[in-house]
């Protein structure tokens, strides 16, 4: 319909032009090397228009005919490039179905016919087909090749990382993990790469780094993002104390405790480096506001230490002002029985004891041996305390900390995991039943396993 419409247009206004010409008439006169040529106007006019013409035929059959050899060369490239493409798709669904032989006969066709700009695709077809067929040193070979192009590094840096892990090569996983962070730092599974390799190395602020950016991706909630970045600020504060920097590791214990206030070991570890720096009130103040949310026996005894109390009267009155915090919590119960047994306040020793071995409340086994060693110092009653030292062995057994990734038990708690490295995987609890070893649950952590290259 437009190329009609532009027919039409180009005949009227000939048509218009020509009735121009007729209305006007004239004789143009051309006198050259003794020439003497007189011709009317619309004639010259008409022949200037198809010299133009001639001209323009002429201009374009020669342009066709020089262009032709390389027309001929971008159609043969183009029938290879075509060629090189079935065989990268015919690669990767081959790849994709495990057939490691197709796969690499195909990146060997596609090597040859693709173009330069796609020698990346057969170079990572090469690498899968090769690790399919278990030869990690020729998927290495090119992985190592993609290096030398900037627009195949980052992958090429992402197939040397996933071998580096699965080799158990730390300090090399973690030099390729730095280099592809330093190109895309904000990639998903790098940041995960990056925070794992970055802990076993001990490379607290590199990992803060990758906390940071999960966070700011929204890889991370907000609560366990503050539960990460506690845990390091930890680690810092123990380094920091191990190297003799006081105020070094007060800072990062203060740091670690704003960001995880419910942790009883972390409150734990800033109240000593209080009470050791002198600053007891500021220890009282931390337990306090820990203690509703994670009561602990550890808890208990450093608000003793720094309310440096040596009357055990006075002692158990402060004891009760922190239970009061958690009245029903066990830990509580146990805290404030203990204070009563040193204070000799039999009474309120057993009443909270009873109230703590109640069968509802599954009471742990050091809850019956409590209970043992009051009915001695109180009556001296051997049988009682015989009886009660037959329920501690047939109860729950006692808390420890508990490894989910590997269920190895240690009564000393740690971000890291002394049997399996795992960060963050530690739980209070009691003795995993057999039955659930099978399955355990993954730890709490930033890292996102790699993807397969």
């Amino acid at each position: 319909m437009i190329r009609a419409i532009a027919y039409f247009l180009m005949l009227a206004s000939a048509i218009a032009v020509a009735g121009w010409f007729a209305l006007r008439p004239g004789v143009v006169t051309l006198e050259w090397l003794g020439w003497h040529i007189e011709a009317p106007i619309g004639l010259v006019v008409a022949a200037a228009l198809l010299a133009f013409v001639l001209l323009l035929v002429l201009w374009r059959s020669w342009r066709w005919l020089f262009g032709a050899p390389r027309r001929v060369r971008d159609w043969q490239k183009n029938r290879r490039r075509e060629a090189g493409h079935a065989e990268l798709t015919r690669g990767m669904i081959a790849v994709a179905a495990g057939d490691a032989t197709t796969a690499r006969l195909a990146a060997e066709r596609a090597r040859g016919l693709a173009a330069p700009e796609d020698g990346s695709l057969s170079l990572l077809l090469s690498a899968q087909a090769a690790q399919l067929l278990g030869d990690e040193a020729e998927a290495a070979r090119c992985f190592t090749a993609m290096l030398a192009r900037p627009d195949t590094e980052f992958v090429g840096l992402r197939g040397l990382l996933a071998q580096a892990q699965r080799a158990g090569e730390r300090d090399k996983a973690l030099g390729l993990a730095r280099r592809a962070y330093a190109l895309k730092p904000d990639t998903p599974w790098l940041l995960g790469s990056m925070f794992d390799l970055s802990v076993r190395a001990g490379d607290w602020r590199a990992a803060e780094d990758a906390v940071t950016r999960g966070e700011r991706r929204r890889l991370l909630a907000p609560a366990q993002a503050h539960r990460q970045s506690a845990l390091l600020a930890h680690l810092q504060a123990t380094e920091a104390e191990r190297a003799g920097d006081a105020q070094g590791a007060l800072r990062h214990a203060r740091k670690a405790h704003r960001a995880w206030p419910d942790s009883a070991p972390l409150a734990a570890h800033l109240a000593k480096l209080l009470i050791a720096d002198g600053s007891r009130r500021e220890a009282v103040k931390t337990i306090e506001t820990t203690w509703p949310l994670m009561p602990s026996a550890e808890l208990a005894a450093l608000y003793l230490d720094a309310r440096h109390e040596p009357d055990p009267l006075k002692a158990f009155g402060r004891m009760e002002r922190l239970v009061k915090l958690a009245p029903e919590h066990l830990e509580s119960r146990l805290a404030l029985a203990r204070a009563a047994m040193a204070a000799k306040l039999w009474g309120t020793a057993r009443g909270q004891l009873v109230a703590a071995t109640l069968p509802e409340n599954d009471p742990p086994a050091r809850a019956w041996r409590l209970l043992a060693e009051l009915e001695q110092l109180e009556h001296r009653d051997e049988g009682a305390a015989r009886r009660a030292l037959d329920r501690a062995a047939t109860a729950r057994s006692d808390e420890a900390w508990t490894c989910r990734a590997c269920n190895a038990r240690t009564a000393e708690w740690s971000p890291i995991c002394g049997s399996c490295d795992a960060f963050d995987s530690l739980d209070w609890a009691s003795q995993t039943p057999v039955s659930a070893l099978a399955a355990p649950s993954a730890p709490l952590t930033l890292r996102d396993e790699l993807p397969p290259i």
